[in-house]
């Protein structure tokens, strides 16, 4: 249901793709998965269809750019081997899901705060890696001119 639910977002995000390019796309997904997870912290359960509305855009978005970037970097011809693999080992930390449930229900009282916290400091940490490569690459290509 979230992925048919992001179908209203898809001239947003090509148009969003189309601006920003590459790099530009995938600090987008980075600002909203920030916006995501500051949205769950707020204890409003009149505040989750918001919650709703940007994790679907932040699930289209995701999946979009991805598939961005490999078509970009690697060509049409291996876009779907390439997709595949980033999906299925993007798939691999779900698994981890069941044991920070039982974390979450067993040590933080059920709270999912200190969950969100950690996933906005790794936004911080991937929005700056990303930024990094963008400027040395940007050097490289000046000095190669």
């Amino acid at each position: 249901a979230t992925l048919a639910a992001a179908v209203p977002f898809i001239p947003l995000i090509s148009a969003a793709t189309d601006a920003l390019g590459v790099a530009g796309s995938m600090q987008a997904v980075t600002g909203l998965a920030v916006l995501h997870a500051a949205c769950a912290l707020v204890p409003s359960l009149s505040f989750q269809p918001v919650t709703f509305v940007v994790f679907t855009l932040l699930r289209a978005a995701t999946y979009s750019v991805a598939a961005l970037f490999v078509a970009k970097t690697f060509g049409f011809a291996r876009m779907g081997t390439l997709y595949g693999l980033m999906q299925a080992s993007g798939a691999v930390p779900n698994l981890a899901l069941p044991l920070i449930t039982s974390l979450v229900l067993n040590h933080f009282g059920g709270d999912w705060s200190p969950i969100m916290w950690g996933f906005l400091l790794v936004c911080g940490v991937q929005f700056g890696l990303v930024s990094w490569v963008v400027h040395a690459l940007t050097l490289k290509e000046r000095s190669w001119a």
